[in-house]
């Protein structure tokens, strides 16, 4: 959607108004079973993450930082890569994470981004690359590129934290 008047006007995101309830449909299903329910401190964790996404993707923060302010931009990637990898992490029951990362491929690519040189390095070509004027431009236009960009970032989170969270296979508790 684009933004049209004033910079507070509200403006619905399709994409993430049905991607975030659907990770939690995701979530409550995937922990029903007895190995895998979570503690009280992954569910707080959890819910906290979810709470992250809606203040990142959700008015006035997803709005203002889609069309008008910079500073608001930043602090979305902010929350994309520092808050919300590892509150997500840290929320899921290992035997979860076991099945999401047990494909080959997604192994082979854990084994890479674990270490902390190339995680580092990832993080940051995401990072200043996504914020140069192109992307930045072409995310304020289009939805679709917009939501690309920041589902990059997100997984740029997710490689950041990599190294540090032992929750994930290959990593040293």
């Amino acid at each position: 959607m684009t933004a049209l008047g004033q910079p507070f006007n509200w403006h619905l995101d399709i994409f993430w108004t049905l991607a975030i309830p659907a990770l939690v449909v995701a979530y409550i299903w995937a922990t029903r079973e007895e190995d895998c329910r979570p503690t009280r401190r992954q569910r707080r964790c959890f819910t906290l993450g979810v709470v992250a996404l809606l203040v990142a993707f959700m008015w006035p923060l997803g709005d203002l930082a889609a069309h008008w302010s910079l500073l608001a931009l930043v602090l979305q990637r902010l929350l994309l890569t520092l808050a919300i990898p590892p509150l997500l992490v840290t929320g899921t029951p290992r035997p979860i994470i076991v099945r999401l990362t047990r494909p080959a491929a997604v192994d082979a690519v854990l084994r890479l981004v674990v270490k902390p040189v190339p995680a580092v390095c990832i993080v940051t070509v995401v990072a200043v690359g996504t914020l140069t004027t192109g992307p930045v431009s072409l995310a304020a236009d289009s939805d679709v590129a917009r939501v690309v960009i920041q589902i990059v970032v997100l997984l740029s989170g997710f490689v950041l934290w990599a190294p540090v969270l032992t929750e994930l296979p290959g990593t040293q508790p």
